[in-house]
């Protein structure tokens, strides 16, 4: 029970990600984006570069994507960044949510951080909530209000304001930090030390080993599968922008014709792979067959992003009032990484988001590689007709 309310806790902070509503915005790309200190960004910024540094003002939100990206600028609205690296050490009017491997916030914050990754190390007072997941995670500084944990193992040494509710096989409550409402922590390993202090109560529930297990398989397994769609998704739709869009409208235009050629593409695709393969074992050429395969798994994998962002386009864009489909794209990909791992349910829908998605990429591709492969028509020659007469 105690898991089952941290999770709805956990699951409900993330589908707030991607509900603010956009301004006017600067959409980037490319290597590196950089927004240089005293630079003046008017509205939001949407950008996915393998760089990003937001070193200025941006009266909006920030949304990005990259290996790694670094806010130590002014952002008047919230922060949304997706990357191996996350830092955050300018001020921040708004929320922080932030999905990486090591993610790193040592600024004040007047709302609420979401914070998730690998490695989390939050040295910044949170004004609101604060839900932190993943790996391990070190907070150092105080929590105004609840403090959510569902990490491998959690280290506090500053105040939370209110209830500290956390997954963890250890969970760590040093010299200095306190806690002004109750514990409810489910996990391996519970340490109080002697300079720590809980106002309220303190209810441990020893995790058994099946249970430790689902914490480190279920929670961390969910979180990685849904950064990582989520960084893909991202990065699909600013780099590839006009394949994405045409595929989102081919699969909104044909799905019945996405459906059938999809089950064609699923089953004929590893066969061809496979008879390539042993072709080129004995004629030469035989990587070629393995370059296919890694195409094929490719594909399968936007398939998620791609019925994403049409569904998000379809159902949650104009409600939301959001200008691009990323926001919607990633509240969708929630939703699917939660229901792929319902029984029954979760295969059905994994194999129809596969089949169609299949589908839209074919027929998009197909049309894109004739048009690549035909050579531009030459302009018929005219002549001008003689003047005077013979």
């Amino acid at each position: 029970m105690k898991e089952s309310l941290l999770r709805a806790w956990f699951m409900a902070a993330c589908i707030a990600v991607t509900q603010a509503p956009p301004l006017r915005a600067e959409v980037h790309g490319g290597e590196s984006i950089v927004v240089q200190p005293g630079q003046i960004v008017d509205g939001n910024l949407y950008g996915v570069a393998n760089t990003v540094a937001v070193g200025g003002d941006v009266l909006g939100d920030v949304i990005v994507g990259g290996a790694t990206v670094v806010v130590s600028g002014h952002v008047r609205g919230d922060v949304f960044a997706v990357g191996s690296t996350v830092v955050v050490t300018g001020r921040v009017d708004g929320d922080i949510r932030a999905f990486g491997g090591d993610v790193s916030v040592s600024t004040a914050l007047p709302g609420d951080a979401v914070l998730l990754g690998s490695t989390v190390t939050l040295m910044g007072r949170v004004g609101g909530d604060a839900i932190v997941g993943g790996g391990r995670a070190a907070i150092s500084a105080p929590i105004e209000r609840t403090l959510y944990l569902a990490t491998t193992e959690a280290s506090l040494s500053a105040q939370v304001g209110r209830n500290l509710v956390g997954i963890a096989d250890r969970l760590v409550l040093e010299d200095g930090s306190a806690v002004n409402g109750d514990v409810d922590y489910t996990g391996n390993t519970f340490e109080l030390a002697p300079g720590a202090i809980v106002d309220g109560t303190v209810v441990h529930i020893p995790a058994e080993p099946q249970a430790r297990m689902v914490v480190r398989t279920g929670v961390t397994g969910w979180l990685q599968d849904l950064i990582g769609l989520g960084a893909f998704g991202a990065l699909w739709l600013f780099l590839f922008r006009g394949f994405a869009q045409r595929a989102i409208e081919t699969l909104r235009g044909r799905p019945a014709l996405s459906l059938a050629v999809g089950s064609g593409v699923l089953l004929g695709a590893p066969l061809v792979c496979s008879v390539a393969f042993a072709v080129g074992v004995v004629a030469g050429g035989w990587w070629m067959s393995l370059f296919g395969a890694a195409i094929y798994a490719m594909a399968i994998t936007i398939t998620f992003p791609l019925t994403a962002a049409l569904v998000g386009r379809q159902v949650l864009m104009v409600p939301l009032g959001c200008k691009h489909e990323l926001e919607p794209m990633l509240l969708v990909l929630l939703a699917q990484s939660l229901l792929t791992r319902v029984p029954v349910v979760g295969p059905v829908l994994s194999l129809a988001i596969v089949l169609f998605g299949l589908g839209a990429i074919a027929l998009t591709l197909v049309p894109m590689l004739r048009q690549a492969r035909l050579p531009s028509s030459p302009e018929p020659m005219t002549t001008a007709p003689a003047s005077g007469s013979a």
